[in-house]
């Protein structure tokens, strides 16, 4: 505080003055520093301290003035030698005998102390205490001065350096539309420097493509009225109306020669500084982020464009994202999926399987399987899902991708084919267990039909009858089933 070359001589100054004003050969003025608990000597006279570190500085406790800047008292000693705070070497290699000391206190607070000293003892006059009073006083309205100085110094280096490093494009104007400041990100912008930025004009410092082709400046061209950023600043002189974060495209010129268009978001504040007028021209470069955005927009049409479901959860198992497909599919909207548990939402009877799936992407990153899920109505679904760690940029996993797709019908059908399948396969068998009946059987009624005919008795005569007919009916079954099997009636057996 208060620690500049010149102050320093001006209280050097003061306490020599103050030394021919009373009559004391000693004369020190000090600060008080009491989160460190020392006195700092910012002016002396008649006091050696060649050699000594600058500012010299004296603990507390070892000093008289120490005393006096904790009690805020004036203190008149003539027996100085014989306090126990008079420790310091210094002090007692001046041999102080007799000590003035008085607080100086702007606004109530002791902020510093004068001290008179005198190596003999010597009666100390009412009026010398007074004249001291009258110079502490003095002291304490130079301090108030000196620090509102300094406060006023530590704000503008704070705002001159806040304003150099604000990542904003920060431009300021005068009347005639010449820049007076401009900080860093302006430079970088434009890729000069900010002194060669000082004084430019408006149409220097962004061209516009119209003027450029003419060859005319900035603002000489009839066309020129419809450039945003000179209204913007013109408005903002007048006093029509200031700009807020509004949008506005701009073609600016690169150091390849090429013109490139730029989203620029533009804020603009009229400030008036001893009556002279200035405009503060705010801009950000957000041509990036809309391209990006574009760019994530044209993504996620193509995400809502196909026929799959695809939405995104955390490992919180809560619902991120959306797409009209899942929307399709589940019969939910966004927002009303949006933050929910996907399971409660969609598993119809399978959290084992969900687990390990979960398990999966976990372990490796990927899934893919079949899940049985449910439709908002209740309709279970049979969905081919694929499932995929989405990472943040430092390769931490953020969430998961999920890919639904409905194959429902095809397990249907995949099922009546397999029903059918084992139907021909049954239907087969049974064929060829026929014809090896019909083999068997064959012989046996034309061995019965010989039989018959050579036969007089009839006890046996009865039994080749009945092994007659039950060998037709055997056949007959036969017949009964190559004609379901294959539509058409076979031939008659012999």
């Amino acid at each position: 505080m208060l620690a500049d070359a010149r102050e320093q001589t001006l209280f050097d100054t003061i306490a020599r003055e103050a030394s021919e004003m009373t009559g004391f050969p000693m004369v020190a003025i000090e600060l008080c520093d009491f989160d460190r608990s020392v006195m700092v000597y910012r002016g002396v006279h008649g006091i050696d301290l060649t050699g000594l570190p600058q500012p010299f500085e004296i603990p507390m406790d070892v000093t008289l003035s120490g005393r006096v800047a904790h009690t805020g008292e004036t203190l008149v000693e003539t027996e100085a030698a014989r306090c126990r705070e008079i420790s310091a070497p210094i002090l007692r290699q001046l041999g102080i005998e007799t000590l003035v000391c008085l607080p100086i206190r702007p606004n109530g607070t002791v902020v510093g102390t004068l001290s008179l000293a005198h190596q003999r003892r010597v009666e100390v006059d009412p009026r010398v205490v007074k004249h001291a009073s009258s110079l502490a006083n003095f002291l304490a309205t130079l301090f108030d001065r000196l620090q509102a100085r300094d406060a006023v110094r530590r704000g503008e280096a704070e705002l001159a350096a806040v304003y150099d490093h604000a990542p904003n494009i920060l431009c300021l104007f005068d009347e005639q539309l010449r820049i007076v400041r401009a900080n860093h990100a302006a430079a970088e912008f434009t890729g000069l420097s900010k002194e060669k930025l000082s004084s430019m004009r408006f149409g220097n410092f962004l061209k516009c493509p119209v003027c450029s082709k003419e060859g005319v400046e900035c603002g000489g061209s009839n066309r020129c009225g419809n450039c945003e950023l000179r209204r913007a600043i013109t408005e903002t002189f007048s006093g029509k109306k200031r700009w807020n974060r509004v949008r506005v495209k701009q073609s600016l010129p690169r150091p390849t020669g090429e013109w490139e268009d730029a989203v620029l978001l533009v804020s603009t504040e009229r400030i008036q500084v001893d009556g002279v007028a200035r405009v503060l021209l705010c801009m950000d470069d957000i041509t990036h982020n809309v391209r990006a955005d574009e760019q994530i927009r044209s993504q996620a049409a193509l995400l809502d464009v196909t026929q799959d479901a695809i939405y995104v959860r955390d490992f919180s198992d809560r619902i991120l994202y959306w797409n009209d497909g899942a929307q399709r599919l589940y019969g939910w909207t966004l927002l009303e999926v949006k933050g929910k548990s996907a399971s409660d939402l969609l598993a119809a009877s399978n959290i084992a399987q969900w687990a390990k799936a979960l398990e999966a992407v976990r372990t490796h990153g990927q899934w893919e399987g079949e899940l049985n899920q449910k439709r908002r109505d209740g309709r279970e679904l049979t969905i081919q899902s694929r499932w995929t760690v989405v990472n943040e940029r430092k390769g931490a996993p953020r969430a998961i991708l999920v890919v639904n797709t409905d194959i429902t019908e095809k397990k249907k059908l995949e099922a009546q084919l397999l029903r059918a399948q084992r139907l021909e396969s049954i239907g087969t068998l049974a064929s060829g267990l026929a014809h090896d009946l019909n083999n068997v059987l064959a012989p046996i009624l034309m061995t019965v039909s010989f039989l018959k005919e050579g036969v007089k008795d009839e006890t046996l005569s009865g039994m080749i009858e009945t092994l007659e007919t039950c060998a037709r009916r055997g056949a007959h079954r036969f017949r009964a089933s190559q004609s379901c099997r294959s539509g058409f009636r076979p031939s008659r057996l012999p």
